[in-house]
């Protein structure tokens, strides 16, 4: 007798299904940010690319460098703290405690942020976070996209979003209402260090439950 050994797939993320008359959606719905070395099964969303009309993907940020250089040369004074000030000893507590914490999260010394304003530093800390941490925003966005190029499928964002006018009035803000912005971002990052993994290893698995139980709304 002939043995035979099958193994099956492994479950991937899941998909929302809207469908009206003849057209149907696919919406793959995604975590935030995941470990770069997720390892997840990609074939369930090869079939949903394969034979579609469009990929629409999400809003892309516009971020014009030219204007960023001229809004820094204008206005430094704007993202750096007064002579002789440095950014911990201008937070109150429990603030202050909190941003250390997320600060020794994100692997960065206090130098780092030393001369920061409250958003400037919200700015840096998640992006440190994100580094010392392996996390990206990256996919499932950029399997999307080399999917959808080799079957051939037009690839579309649903749109774009200028990063700069929102950064000027941010920075326009006094120090009190930045710090806001600062304790989202500890938050976040705190939030992030204890689900991040956990939310990206059920949502490739499908396990829309432990997903949901891992994740939140970012602030």
């Amino acid at each position: 007798v002939d043995t035979i050994s099958v193994t099956a797939d492994s479950r991937g993320p899941a998909f929302w299904r809207i469908a009206r008359g003849d057209s149907e959606v696919l919406i793959l719905p995604t975590v935030g940010l995941m470990p770069e070395d997720l390892e997840w099964n990609r074939r369930g969303l090869e079939r949903a690319i394969t034979g579609a009309k469009q990929v629409m993907l999400p809003p892309q940020p516009d971020i014009n460098l030219v204007d960023m250089g001229w809004f820094y040369l204008r206005h430094g004074d704007l993202i750096r703290q007064p002579r002789g000030q440095t950014l911990e000893s201008s937070l109150p507590e429990p603030l202050r405690a909190r941003f250390h914490a997320a600060r020794l999260l994100s692997e960065r010394d206090a130098d780092r942020y030393a001369a920061d304003v409250p958003a400037i530093a919200a700015i840096k800390l998640s992006g440190d976070f994100s580094r010392a941490r392996d996390l990206t925003r990256r996919e499932p966005r950029r399997s999307v996209e080399r999917l959808a190029r080799a079957a051939r499928v037009k690839i579309a964002n649903v749109g774009s979003f200028a990063v700069m006018p929102t950064v000027r009035e941010l920075l326009r803000l006094p120090h009190a209402r930045q710090r806001v912005c600062l304790e989202q971002v500890v938050a976040d990052t705190q939030r992030l260090a204890r689900d991040a993994e956990a939310a990206a290893n059920a949502w490739a698995e499908g396990r829309i439950l432990d997903a949901q139980a891992h994740y939140s709304e970012t602030r």
